[in-house]
């Protein structure tokens, strides 16, 4: 279920599903990257690295005001990237009205596809509690005032986050998506029922997330979605390298293996996943 060396055969045949699946005109997206962070600057590489394993779509994720439009200007460069307007928990302390003044200016641009990533993260607690909470519910509430989904951002917050999602949104709203999810059961079963996608990361490949890649059995097929989280978690085979957006492939691979579909099955079946939820694009 899991590529370990690029040099096995396995590889090798994966490699070749994937020039069939380009041949039918299908492709892959990475749901979640931060594809604007400086370690990308020089993006050329990346982009042919991207055609090479059938990535045909990035969506670059906001962190915060500036970073927020500095993925607005990636987006704006290369057709195949689009964006989010984010306030990342830990940078909570930092936000202001004027973040959302800001926001409802691009917040309708064809290529500005969510909100996020937003959440708590009770982890690390770099903002303190209170004021992560507050700066959710305001995005939550931009997010549902506009019509848009949101990506949602979760460490050892699981109760509260879901209390405030519930707060604020009901069952029929353009919702969104888990991102890197991570492989609480509970909370998996909550953001089922209420209408979230959940999006797996490169840890789903780590030789000791058996419990992780175990979750997917819970997950139907009209609800998963794929990200690398880029510049973080590098998939297997590809650990020990900077992630990005090519290497979103590798989880797809681990995804079909155990949910027992075809990679060109699970290359459709995302696709319409994404666009279901991203009606517009």
């Amino acid at each position: 279920m899991i590529l370990e060396k690029e040099s096995s055969k396995e590889y090798q045949y994966f490699i070749s599903e994937l020039e069939i699946i380009r041949g039918s005109g299908i492709f892959f997206t990475d749901t979640h990257a931060h594809f604007h962070f400086e370690e990308f600057k020089d993006y050329e590489p990346y982009l042919e690295n991207c055609k090479k394993y059938n990535v045909g779509r990035v969506l670059t994720v906001g962190i915060d005001l500036e970073d927020s439009f500095r993925a607005r200007n990636l987006a704006d460069k290369i057709e195949m990237v689009y964006y989010s307007l984010g306030f990342h928990p830990h940078d909570a302390e930092k936000f202001s009205d004027e973040v959302i003044n800001e926001f409802q200016k691009y917040v309708n641009e064809r290529k500005m596809l969510a909100i996020g990533e937003i959440g708590l993260d009770f982890y690390r607690n770099i903002s303190p509690v209170e004021v992560q909470i507050k700066v959710f519910e305001k995005m939550l509430e931009f997010a549902r005032i506009n019509r848009k989904p949101i990506i949602i951002h979760n460490r050892d917050a699981s109760e509260k986050l879901s209390e405030v999602v519930d707060s604020i949104f009901s069952q029929d709203d353009k919702i969104g998506i888990i991102h890197c999810f991570n492989g609480d059961k509970k909370f998996l079963r909550w953001a089922i029922d209420k209408g979230f996608l959940i999006s797996y990361a490169g840890p789903l490949t780590f030789k000791k997330e058996e419990d992780l890649r175990n979750t997917l059995n819970y997950v139907p097929l009209d609800r998963l979605l794929i990200e690398t989280d880029c510049p973080y978690l590098t998939p297997s085979p590809k650990r020990g390298r900077q992630n990005e957006p090519s290497y979103v492939v590798f989880n797809a691979f681990t995804v079909a293996k155990v949910k027992k579909v075809s990679t060109f099955q699970l290359a459709e079946q995302l696709e319409k996943n994404f666009k279901n939820l991203f009606m517009d694009i």
